[in-house]
């Protein structure tokens, strides 16, 4: 999870994930140098050994999920925005699809949650779509709906400087490695309220997010085909 000024939902997300966990299992938290309430919060689910806080002071976002996924442990890693609310199912769920398919990562479907009116409305995915393609003119990777296994960490990872969105680059590299599996399902509500940091870009920059994207991805081609 990486977060920045989320007093205001974290305990609502927080309290949804750590039902789920095993004994085994571990919430990283990464945080960007919170001038809120946030890491008092925090603090107040460390009696529980399964928390880990890191700090990541006035990075952004894509610096500060590259720091919560440096210093995970297990086997298969879940993303986490600050302000959702997973579904009782979501892990259990998720593992279940890794665990049966041969892919690395698995997109699921979420509902948009609208916090002034405690309403359900519209999924937030509209349509998944395979391919490096087509995904790079309009991802449908959110990082909030993004489970994958941890050998996917060495193609992804460092995150190059160019990359602007974090998982979209997640969900390319697994498209080029080993593909992705989609769950239509919805397992999580997803928050949408004036602080979220996902803000539509003027024609301009997506041009140039899509051609950033895609100089990292040719540059990143000797590598992936390098590894074993």
């Amino acid at each position: 999870m990486a977060t920045y000024n989320g007093e205001k939902f974290i305990k609502f997300q927080i309290d949804s994930i750590l039902c789920q966990l095993g004994t085994q299992d571990e919430l990283i938290i990464s945080d960007d140098g919170s001038s809120d309430a946030t890491l008092e919060i925090v603090k107040e689910y460390q009696k529980d050994e399964r928390i880990q806080v890191f700090a990541n002071p006035r990075k952004g976002v894509v610096s500060n999920f590259e720091n919560a996924l440096i210093n995970c442990n297990n086997d298969i890693i879940f993303l986490s925005d600050q302000d959702d609310v997973w579904f009782p199912n979501k892990v259990q769920a998720v593992k279940n699809c890794l665990e049966n398919s041969k892919k690395l990562l698995v997109l699921h479907n979420g509902l948009n949650f609208y916090s002034s009116t405690e309403y359900c409305g519209d999924t937030l995915i509209k349509k998944m779509r395979h391919g490096v393609v087509l995904n790079i003119m309009r991802s449908c990777y959110w990082g909030c709906c993004m489970a994958f296994k941890r050998d996917l960490l060495r193609f992804v990872l460092p995150f190059p400087p160019q990359v602007p969105a974090h998982d979209q680059w997640i969900g390319l590299v697994a498209e080029k490695i080993k593909g992705t599996v989609f769950v239509e399902q919805p397992l999580l509500l997803h928050r949408r309220h004036e602080f979220n940091v996902s803000r539509p870009l003027p024609i301009c920059k997506k041009i140039q997010v899509r051609c950033d994207m895609i100089k990292e991805l040719l540059s990143s081609m000797r590598k992936f085909n390098s590894l074993p």
